[in-house]
């Protein structure tokens, strides 16, 4: 009877050692993300609007395109401040100075653009 209760004594032995080891594994993330919208003057979305990020320590710098619907994403960053600029033809850049970055979070930058004048520069040169 002895030889019989070992291997099951043993079995539960491992099982119980292995339940009482295993503890649950969080993942950490290490970056932070910037989510937002552009929109004109009217509420309108503003798709194809180029979105330029430069982490003010630094000075890295990554890029988008905002959506049809005016969105724009930049996941897994690094912590830490960003500068924002929006640029479209036919409105004028707009500007976040200060979009602070942390990890394990989304910060959200909604930006509306004005619209902008088309300006043409004519050089005129004459020889004699």
């Amino acid at each position: 009877m002895r030889q019989r209760l070992f291997p099951c004594f043993c079995l539960a032995a491992i099982l119980a050692v292995l339940v009482l080891a295993a503890h649950p594994a969080s993942a950490q993330i290490l970056y932070g993300s910037i989510v937002g919208n552009v929109k004109d003057p009217t509420d309108a979305a503003i798709a194809g609007a180029k979105v330029v990020i430069t982490h003010k320590q630094t000075n890295q710098v990554r890029e988008t395109t905002t959506n049809e619907a005016g969105g724009y994403s930049f996941p897994t960053i690094s912590a830490g401040p960003y500068e924002l600029r929006v640029t479209k033809e036919g409105f004028r850049m707009a500007k976040e100075d200060e979009v602070l970055v942390t990890i394990n979070s989304v910060s959200r930058a909604d930006l509306s653009m004005q619209l902008g004048s088309v300006t043409e520069t004519v050089n005129v040169e004459a020889t004699t």
